[in-house]
């Protein structure tokens, strides 16, 4: 049985796409020798700015270049069974109402959204989840920021999915599709075709476990995107991949995520030891739990902390708001109308309860994302308002404290730009430290080790698409261009 969020709707939760288009660059620290690093212990947001999503409801958002211009715009999944698309001006400010397509969906409820390049041309593309139809839409880009109408393409009978991801699941470099199929306890994998379009829904048991959500990301460091989803009894479960797209499903274990329900999964690094741990919204305990990954797969035990008082969050985020290289929390207060930001205190520890900022009166976000919106290197947010049909920007206003950085911090990319590697060359310490590199919006698409005592590693970044990547090694972080 599906748990639905306050107010009872069915709704779907977007995931992070694993798989991107151009990108630009986020945390970006230019190094040479000493560096400069900046921080803040606090976070300040201004007023959030609404702009309409062009549908009757807001489901769910997306960022992404959309055209080309460097910088990120908003896609919209609006459950009048259309996408909403907001080209940015640059400045972060966007259109006053969004252009619409639509979602392919016949019975309504377009209720997630993500973007990626589904058949390799260089283009973003949109895949929104038609919760009601059992479908996908598959909106391919022109790369100006039009898209083509819709083919859908069914992920299972009478399925009702309600989460969504993209991921490079066989290693083809296009990006695949993945879908919690909540009522058939399944997860369905679509294929992206090399002629283009997807692949039959190939379902994926999982048994007793109904999955609710889910993301996709390297688990256990062997460079293959595997399925994180969190189920409807509260579970988080690892779905590992074998390489070729194929994952084992019914056996794989389940943590309690502190939550009776998972409405939203994500991951990211958020004690900074090279590991990918997992994050969840539990709605009904106005909730974010934190699971610490190990690096092989499994998962620790829950942390809680409060998003607010009776917030029902709806989903939730990762991003550094403070720029204090520690990854920031942040929910979807569907409840009280706010987005609740938890800043990183390191160990993957956070504040008992949240600091709240308005997403405006009677807004409802059902969905949030953090990403640097006005190209100032501080992330923003944007969150999807159901009941407003509303799409809200609250710029970050955080003024950030210079402070020097150590000597370890210096260091070279070579060759940059590149096609396929670089060398990575930074001082040796006597401790083994993790190499991550970021996309445009802050999440992890590679990482590796370099070993204690080593100065270079070859920073493997072939099949990422074009675009400005940030590599961090322990304090050091640098911009490394891909073309």
């Amino acid at each position: 049985m599906v748990k639905s969020r306050p107010g009872g709707q069915r709704v779907a939760w977007l995931s992070a796409t694993f798989t991107g288009m151009k990108h630009l660059l986020l945390n970006t620290f230019l190094l040479a020798g000493l560096a400069t690093q900046v921080l803040a212990q606090s976070v300040t947001m201004r007023p959030a700015v609404a702009y309409g999503s062009g549908g009757s409801g807001t489901s769910a958002v997306a960022v992404q270049d959309l055209n080309g211009d460097g910088k990120l715009d908003i896609v919209l999944a609006n459950t009048s069974s259309t996408v909403g698309v907001l080209l940015n001006a640059g400045t972060g400010t966007f259109p006053a109402t969004a252009t619409t397509y639509a979602s392919g969906a016949t019975s309504g409820n377009a209720s997630a959204v993500a973007v990626g390049d589904v058949n390799a041309d260089g283009k973003a593309d949109i895949v929104v989840l038609n919760t009601n139809d059992s479908t996908v839409g598959l909106l391919l880009g022109s790369g100006t920021g039009t898209f083509q109408a819709a083919t859908t393409y069914v992920v299972g009978s009478y399925a009702y999915p309600t989460g969504l991801a993209l991921a490079d699941v066989n290693n083809d470099g296009r990006a695949d599709v993945l879908v919690a199929n909540n009522t058939t306890s399944s997860v369905g994998v679509l294929l992206s075709r090399s002629t283009g379009g997807l692949g039959t829904a190939t379902q994926l048991s999982t048994g007793s476990r109904s999955p609710q959500s889910l993301t996709a990301g390297d688990m256990n460091g062997d460079g293959k995107p595997d399925i994180i989803f969190g189920s409807s009894a509260g579970e988080v479960v690892v779905l590992l991949n074998s390489g070729t797209g194929t994952f084992t499903a019914t056996m794989a274990p389940a943590y309690p995520s502190g939550g009776s329900s998972v409405q939203r999964v994500r991951v990211g690094d958020v004690n900074a030891d090279g590991k990918l741990d997992v994050v969840t919204a539990n709605t009904f305990e106005n909730s974010v739990s934190v699971l610490l990954g190990t690096g092989t797969g499994s998962l620790g035990t829950a942390a809680s902390y409060s998003a607010g008082s009776n917030s029902g969050l709806t989903s939730v985020a990762l991003g550094d708001l403070n720029k204090d290289g520690r990854l920031d929390l942040v929910s979807a207060n569907y409840s009280i109308n706010s987005a609740g930001v938890l800043l990183g205190q390191g160990a993957g520890a956070f504040p008992a309860t949240a600091t709240l900022f308005s997403t405006g009166n009677n807004s409802a976000p059902n969905d949030v994302v953090v990403a640097d919106v006005n190209n100032d290197t501080k992330p923003d947010l944007v969150t999807a308002n159901s009941t407003t049909a509303k799409v809200a920007v609250l710029l970050n206003s955080t003024v950030l404290a210079a402070k020097s950085a150590l000597t370890a911090a210096s260091m070279v990319l070579s060759p940059n730009p590149t096609r396929d590697t670089a060398l990575l060359t930074v001082p040796a310490t006597d401790q083994a430290r993790p190499v991550q590199v970021f996309d445009a919006v802050g999440r992890e698409v590679r990482r590796q080790v370099l070993p204690a005592h080593t100065t270079a590693i070859a920073v493997e970044v072939i099949g990422l698409p074009l675009g400005a990547y940030t590599v961090r090694c322990g304090e050091a972080a640098g911009r490394l261009i891909m073309e």
